[in-house]
């Protein structure tokens, strides 16, 4: 199970006093260390910490953080990265942020502005000096402390002289708050980046709104890249800060060191709060049409095809445009903090994610989504909501009110039935905790059964036929259970085992033990146990992690031989099996595919972690097509009746021909410009195909229902 604030009380030597804010990847506590100092400590959640990849991301950024020592940072005092809760501690700043500060009381004045702007480029300078770029500068990632202000989260800096963090095709940052070369060229930026940001950041303190304001995160890009930044309203002291900064190349903006020196300087400092007439140039910047915008496309990374359409939402009418919006659907009720969000193109509703099951900051995400046969069942990091798949309103469960997790286990579309595991948190030094595992009726919102059950690491689930099994992952248990009412049907123990884990697959009941002392994945042995009785029906070695991709009841399609290495994406060999008898099928290809792909009987689709897409014929291992589509690697994609659906890191949802790759539609994008545009920046699992109709959740913190053409 995830870490949550309440089983929390320690983190190293701190002692925790109170969550002080949530995300995706963690939880930051207010802690205490045994001197009395303050501390933010975050803690990154079991799940992420679990990813190779992820912790060596996750030590780089405490590498950085720790690097960079200056009066206007939030300094590392401590940290873990190799424990099993990898955690870093700062030393804590009380005060809003930058974007709480203007969001509450409104623009600063001139003075305020010039104070923010010194403290700011400090920091920066100090940021360079250690050899760093941010490449996040943006008002949530500045602290308002009373001796002035703090730049936190280097998760997304690196070296100046490095480009380990970066790949070809991705663009990282805040739509708002990036220079022109990060849409551009991302792999050459540079502390000149950071400057870029400074100004917009100061534009925004100043004013409450960006320089280059637009409808949607392409026309933000747009406008960054062509436009001359919008200064109507900033106070006059300001513009000989601002305007430079604000320079398209890189080479013609100050760096640090020339900005304190310009901002030390009295001569051209203001103690005044009047405005700046608006600002006109022959090139005036202009909103982003639809009428024009089909036509315009914005390379993001050189030597790569990708490229973003900029358009608002709804899209124009282009080959793969939206159609015209049809009758307007109900708009679910807006939640306390959020207004609903009305529909749009193919738009049939948008509904925001409920505060009461994700408190992620800065906006809620979730981790999965299930169709319950007329309704949408997602999961996030504190319970479960229901939407109806007509409308999107939020339908009451049973399972609103839970305490701890609820994490998902399967939904049956015919009865309406979808199994969930209830969690609790175990006291600090416990061994075991129980769990709750429950059978919810979307119907009618009720519980038709529930069951306790006492585990050591959290309850793996999966159903098979009409048999629910749980496992005890190390405590070497399978159990069964009746999963119209709930009975235990049998137990088995697994002692010769390190650690065992469900694999959800139509082939039947499939276990892969680990042997003690060798629980990191390799020489692993792969079982089909039998549903009614828990015996091995036959048995076989894995060389690492077995993720099993697709196939039916009588083929198991898998990816085996995890390598796994910190650089890279995990691949593997593929396997196809027989679910008789567990023997390799002969004449079958051998590739190499990642975790991500889904398979059908005749084609695989793999993800890459840089987004493209590739088909193989099953049969003759031979490569059909591969695009780069932008796609989002955390989603992974959906193979459903010949075609292939993808989320992309853009907020669209993308729709291609499994055999020919040929793009069939592309829906408008849902993202909050706030948010970084980065890869794994949506939700989890989200994306549900059903008689042609999409469901998932996006960045701005919704789920949404879109019918495109058929």
């Amino acid at each position: 199970m995830d870490l949550s604030e309440k089983a929390v009380t320690h983190v190293g030597h701190y002692e925790v006093e109170r969550i002080l804010g949530a995300g995706g990847m963690g939880v930051v506590y207010l802690a205490v260390s045994p001197s009395g100092r303050q501390a933010a400590v975050k803690v990154i959640r079991e799940r992420f910490a679990a990813d190779p990849l992820f912790r060596v991301r996750f030590a780089r950024e405490v590498e950085a953080a720790r690097a960079v020592s200056g009066a206007f940072t939030a300094p590392v005092i401590d940290a873990d990265t190799s424990g099993d809760m990898p955690w870093m501690a700062t030393l804590y700043v009380p005060g809003p942020t930058l974007a709480e500060q203007v969001a509450a009381h409104g623009p600063m004045d001139a003075d305020e502005a010039w104070q923010l702007a010194s403290g700011l480029v400090e920091a920066l300078r100090d940021i360079h000096r250690a050899g760093l770029v941010h490449r996040d500068l943006k008002p949530g990632n500045i602290l308002l402390a009373d001796d002035g202000p703090r730049v936190i989260d280097f998760g997304i800096s690196r070296a100046i002289d490095s480009d380990a963090l970066t790949q070809t095709g991705v663009v990282i940052g805040t739509p708002p708050f990036m220079a022109p070369e990060q849409f551009r060229t991302p792999k050459e930026t540079g502390p000149a980046a950071d400057v870029f940001a400074l100004g917009s950041v100061l534009v925004h303190a100043a004013t409450g709104r960006s320089p280059f304001e637009a409808e949607s995160p392409y026309a933000i890009a747009w406008n960054v890249v062509h436009e001359p930044p919008a200064l109507d309203g900033l106070p006059q002291s300001l513009l000989p800060i601002v305007g430079p900064c604000l320079a398209k190349e890189p080479a013609a903006r100050p760096t640090a060191d020339e900005l304190l020196a310009l901002l030390g300087s009295r001569a051209h400092r203001r103690r005044s709060g009047r405005a700046a007439p608006p600002v006109r140039t022959a090139g005036t910047r202009r909103r982003v049409k639809a009428s024009v915008a089909a036509g315009i496309a914005l390379t993001v990374a050189a030597g790569s095809a990708t490229a973003w359409a900029l358009y608002p939402d709804p899209p124009p009418k282009a080959p793969h445009a939206a159609a015209a919006p049809g009758p307007s659907a109900p708009v679910a009720p807006a939640r306390e903090d959020s207004a609903a969000i009305a529909p749009a193109g193919w738009a049939r509703w948008e509904t925001p994610i409920p505060s009461r099951i994700s408190h992620s900051d800065p906006r809620p995400a979730l981790h999965r989504c299930l169709w319950t046969g007329k309704d949408v069942l997602c999961e996030g990091e504190s319970g479960i909501a229901q939407f109806d798949g007509a409308t999107g309103t939020i339908l009451p469960t049973a399972a609103d009110d839970a305490a701890g997790a609820v994490t998902l286990v399967a939904a049956v579309p015919a009865t309406g039935l979808v199994y969930l595991t209830l969690g609790s948190t175990p006291e600090v030094g416990e061994d075991s905790r129980t769990e709750t595992l429950a059978a919810l009726d979307t119907r009618t919102g009720k519980f038709r059964w529930q069951r306790t059950v006492t585990v050591t690491a959290g309850t793996d689930a999966a159903l098979v036929g009409d048999v629910l099994v749980t496992g005890d992952p190390n405590g070497n248990v399978i159990r069964a259970w009746s999963a119209a009412s709930g009975e235990p049907l049998w137990t088995r123990k697994f002692a010769e085992h390190g650690h065992l884990r469900l694999l959800r697959h139509q082939a039947g009941l499939l276990v892969e033990g680990m042997p003690k002392g060798n629980e990191g994945g390799a020489e692993a042995v792969l079982l089909r146990l039998s549903p009614s009785d828990g015996k091995t029906q036959w048995q076989r070695a894995t060389h690492g992690r077995f993720f099993g991709i697709g196939g039916s009841q009588d083929t198991l399609i898998a990816m085996d031989d995890l390598t796994g290495p910190p650089k890279g994406s995990s691949t593997g060999g593929l396997v196809q099996v027989s679910a008789a008898d567990g023997k390799d099928l002969p004449d079958r290809t051998a590739v190499q595919v990642s975790a991500r792909a889904v398979a059908s009987d005749s084609v695989v689709i793999d993800l890459r972690e840089d987004g493209r897409l590739r088909a193989v014929d099953l049969i003759s291992g031979k490569e059909l097509w591969a695009e780069a589509t932008g796609a989002d690697p955390l989603q992974g994609p959906v193979l459903q009746d010949g075609r292939v659906y993808v989320q992309t890191t853009n907020g669209e949802i993308v729709s291609r021909d499994a055999g020919t790759g040929r793009e069939l539609w592309r829906s408008a994008p849902r993202r909050d410009p706030e948010q970084p545009v980065t890869r794994g920046g949506g939700g989890v699992f989200t994306l549900i195909v059903r008689d042609g109709v999409a469901y998932g959740a996006s960045s701005r913190a919704s789920v949404f229902a879109l019918s495109p053409p058929r």
